[in-house]
């Protein structure tokens, strides 16, 4: 009686850990998305410009070419 009563509670113990291995390792791990990015503004032109970014101005009096502005909020 006792080997049995003993057999039954480590194949118990068993189907309980493999149970929980399972299940834990099916749990989806989330990143939080960018809260922020980079704009890469393309100026052409001969004429010079004053670039801005929801109504501030970001920079001034620029020619043409490729300009960066770093930290820009999504959305």
């Amino acid at each position: 009686m006792k080997k049995n009563m003993f057999i039954r509670g480590i194949l118990l113990l068993v189907v309980v850990v493999l149970l929980a291995i399972v299940f834990t390792g099916c749990v989806p791990t989330y990143s939080l998305p960018p809260t922020t990015g980079t704009v890469y503004l393309i100026v052409s032109g001969s004429y010079a410009y004053n670039l801005y970014m929801d109504y501030n101005q970001k920079i001034s009096s620029v020619s043409s070419g490729i300009y960066s502005l770093y930290n820009v909020s999504i959305g």
